[in-house]
């Protein structure tokens, strides 16, 4: 099993804040809309809590599917990793 399996909140999550965290705080990264949304603080919160939550409600399983049906509108937009078109692409 590899390590992002035993966690695969964190291939979702994981990526978008990598990103926005630098491009809010730090600015060594600049973000053009629509992915500018990253750097909102509570886009962060939220990105940044839903792997505990799901880490936590993993274990009991009725919990577990209304948590995957709840995610499962966040997921895609979570997971479309920000710099995928390259440095200046629209």
């Amino acid at each position: 099993m590899s390590k992002t399996a035993a966690f695969p909140c964190l291939t979702a999550y994981l990526p978008p804040l990598i990103v926005g965290l630098p491009a809010r705080y730090m600015d060594l990264i600049a973000l053009t809309a629509p992915r500018s949304a990253l750097t909102h603080p509570i886009v962060l919160i939220v990105i940044g809590i839903f792997p505990a939550i799901e880490f936590t409600v993993d274990k009991i399983p009725a919990v577990d599917s209304v948590n995957d049906a709840v995610q499962t509108i966040f997921r895609p937009a979570a997971g479309e990793k920000p710099g995928l078109n390259g440095p200046g692409a629209s």
